[in-house]
C-alpha cells in the first residue's frame, strides 16, 4: 500500500513539475518575444518573424490565467506594437481583447490600456467589440464611435473613412487618384512631429494652399475625433482614416510624418521627415509650389 501510494505521489509530482516547467517555458518565450519586439524600432522587416514567436495557444483562458502580472504586461506591450506594425491583421486586436479580458478579471488594467485595445479593435473594423468594451467600462469614458456609412465594396484602392465635422459620422469611400502630380502625407494624430508639421503648414499661406488643393493626408489608427479636430484646427478638410494600409501601396502609414509625390496615382518620390526648406524644395521640384 505504501509503495502504491508513493508511486501515485511520485506520478502526481512529476505531472506538476512538467506543467510548471511548461508554464515557465511559455512565459520565458513570451518575455523574450516581447523584448525582441521592443527592440525592432521601425525595422519592419523583422516584425513578422518576432510576432510568430507568440502563438495562438498562448491566449487560451487557462494559459492567460497562469501568467504572472509581469508576463501579462510584457505580452500586452508586444501586442500593442504588433497591432500598430501590422494593422491589417485582425488577429492582434483579437489577442489584445483576450489579454485585456484577463486583465479585467485580475483588476490589473488602466485607462491607457483600455484605450489601446479599443483603438486596435476600431482600427480593424471591429466596431461592435469596441462598443461592447465601452459599455463594460463606463467609468473610463472611451471615445464615442461614429456612425459608419458606405461599404468596403466601394473599391480596392485608397479606401478611407471620411470623418464628419464633429467626428460622429464616418463615410467609407474611395479617394480618386487624380491626374498629374499630387502629394500624399502619412500622419499619426498622436505624433508630435506630425502635428508640428501641420501647424507650420497652417501658418504658411503658400504651403497651406498646396496642401489644401493638391494633397490628401492619411492616418491608419481609428481616431475619428482627433481627425475631426485636426481638420478644424489646421483648416485641412482632406485628412482621412485609411481603411486598410494595403490600399496605399508604396505609402508607409507607420512612419510619420512622411511625404509622397504621386504622378497619376503612383509614388515617384518621397521625403521622410518634416523640415520646411526640404518640403519646399520637394514641392518646387514637381511644380506644386
Amino acid at each position: 500500500m505504501k509503495i502504491r501510494t508513493s508511486r501515485k505521489l511520485s506520478a502526481a509530482l512529476t505531472l506538476f513539475i512538467a506543467l510548471a516547467g511548461g508554464c515557465a517555458s511559455r512565459e520565458a518565450r513570451i518575455s523574450a518575444a516581447a523584448d525582441a519586439m521592443a527592440r525592432i524600432n521601425f525595422h519592419y522587416d523583422k516584425t513578422n518573424s518576432v510576432a510568430k514567436k507568440i502563438r495562438a495557444e498562448d491566449f487560451s483562458e487557462q494559459n492567460l490565467g497562469a501568467y504572472s502580472d509581469d508576463t501579462l504586461d510584457k505580452l500586452w506591450s508586444a501586442l500593442w506594437m504588433m497591432s500598430f506594425y501590422m494593422p491589417d491583421n485582425p488577429v492582434y486586436a483579437e489577442r489584445m481583447n483576450a489579454a485585456f479580458a484577463e486583465k479585467i478579471r485580475r483588476n490589473h488594467y488602466n485607462a491607457k490600456e483600455a484605450l489601446e485595445v479599443f483603438t486596435a479593435l476600431a482600427t480593424d473594423g471591429m466596431f461592435e467589440r469596441a462598443a461592447a468594451l465601452s459599455t463594460r467600462l463606463p467609468d473610463i469614458h472611451l471615445p464615442a464611435l461614429p456612425k459608419i456609412t458606405g461599404s468596403p465594396d466601394c473599391g480596392q484602392k485608397w479606401r478611407v473613412y471620411d470623418v464628419s465635422e464633429n467626428g460622429d459620422g464616418a463615410e467609407l469611400k474611395t479617394l480618386p487618384p487624380g491626374e498629374g502630380f499630387k502629394l500624399a502625407v502619412a500622419v499619426k494624430p498622436d505624433c508630435g512631429n506630425a502635428l508640428g508639421a501641420l501647424k507650420m503648414i497652417h501658418e504658411n499661406a503658400d504651403l497651406h494652399k498646396v496642401f489644401s488643393e493638391h494633397s490628401f493626408i492619411v492616418t491608419r489608427r481609428f481616431y475619428n475625433h482627433d481627425v475631426a479636430d485636426m481638420r478644424r484646427d489646421f483648416e485641412l478638410p482632406n485628412i482621412y482614416i485609411a481603411y486598410k494600409s494595403s490600399d496605399f501601396k508604396d505609402i508607409d502609414l507607420r512612419t510619420t510624418p512622411m511625404f509622397y509625390i504621386l504622378k497619376n496615382g503612383k509614388v515617384i518620390d518621397k521625403y521622410d521627415h518634416w523640415d520646411e526648406p526640404g518640403i519646399r524644395a520637394l514641392l518646387k521640384k514637381y511644380n506644386l509650389l
